[in-house]
């Protein structure tokens, strides 16, 4: 395995003391952890990830069931991310089921492959930094735990608090909110678990294994579990296969190519590109007037709405015959 990535190599002196210490039970702040965390910050990443899933049937409500959640499969997929300290990341899945999601200063866009529902459209969404798919993807997520835990909502929070608590043979347990995680000192308090649990049934776990690769710190693989209703549903085991290259921007960046459908949430606007790079706008009412996305692939703007004298005398038609009905119903009440 040869990894080539960018870090900060200067700890914290304090990590040091620590882990010279006679003292098994040391009290842990906060403090401690950020500066550790920001100083051991690996700045850039391009990783290629081989991802075992496998999932299991559960009991599901009907419309789940429908929708196939509850069938028993195994798969393998390949992945890859990207990641530039400030600048953004993006994480691909590779293969005919591909797909695409980043995030940058700007905001960040899923792309995902034709489907047959959209009549062969790609499909893809704009969402505002902060709400985006990339930032709330599970194996975003977790490798973000490794690279620079402070990107991460749960070691934000935690840097936030004051004492956290005692760490015994250099391993901290800390429980915040549905959190509860536990950190090792010798892997650069990184941890080696995070569990999420609501109401007290279990919703996912994550487990980590890390190792030094000529002094940096490397994650081996991790292992992530995700419970429907408290009963295993999903569980995908992760390796990190190897460390291409140094990313550039550019690579964080998806293109929205032709014949693609577009929901852009920051501007409340569906939209549809041509093959030319040409951009079709329409609205939801238009669409409901459409039979297929080729009408409107193939239509401009507003072509498809019905005119106004059309649309007015349809109304006057169907007022006409309310009245003939409404007239031939106290006919027939008469004659009785």
């Amino acid at each position: 395995m040869r990894f080539s990535l960018t870090i900060l190599v200067s700890l914290s002196t304090l990590l040091q003391a620590e882990a010279n210490s006679q003292d098994n039970r040391v009290p842990i702040r906060s403090k401690q952890l950020s500066d550790v965390w920001r100083e051991s910050t690996i700045l850039e990443s391009s990783l290629e990830l081989r991802v075992r899933e496998q999932s299991s049937i559960v009991s599901l409500p009907p419309e789940l069931s429908e929708a196939g959640i509850g069938t028993k499969s195994k798969s393998n997929n390949e992945y890859h991310f990207w990641r530039i300290s400030n600048e953004g990341m993006r994480l691909d899945r590779l293969g005919e089921q591909w797909s695409a999601m980043n995030v940058t200063a700007s905001n960040g866009i899923t792309l995902n492959c034709p489907s047959e529902n959209m009549e062969g459209l790609n499909r893809a969404i704009i969402k505002p930094v902060g709400k985006t798919d990339a930032q709330a993807h599970w194996l975003s997520i977790s490798l973000l735990y490794w690279l620079d835990p402070l990107a991460t909502t749960l070691c934000t929070e935690i840097s936030k608090l004051d004492q956290l608590g005692v760490a015994n043979d250099g391993i901290l347990t800390i429980a915040l909110g549905e959190h509860r995680a536990t950190f090792s000192r010798d892997f650069h308090w990184r941890p080696l678990s995070v569990h999420i649990d609501r109401d007290g049934i279990p919703v996912a776990r994550t487990v980590f294994k890390y190792t030094f690769d000529q002094g940096k710190l490397v994650l081996e693989s991790l292992s992530y579990k995700m419970y429907i209703e408290g009963k295993l549903h999903l569980n995908y085991d992760v390796e990190i296969e190897s460390n291409q290259k140094t990313p550039s921007k550019d690579e964080l960046k998806i293109s929205i190519p032709p014949f693609t459908y577009v929901a852009d949430e920051i501007h409340s606007q569906e939209y549809l590109v041509r093959q030319n790079g040409s951009i079709r706008r329409f609205s939801k009412e238009e669409r409901g007037f459409a039979s297929s996305w080729k009408d409107l692939l193939e239509s401009e703007e507003g072509d498809l709405l019905p005119s106004r004298s059309s649309w007015l005398r349809n109304v006057l038609m169907l007022a006409g015959g309310a009245v003939l009905l409404a007239g031939a119903y106290k006919a027939l009440r008469r004659n009785k």
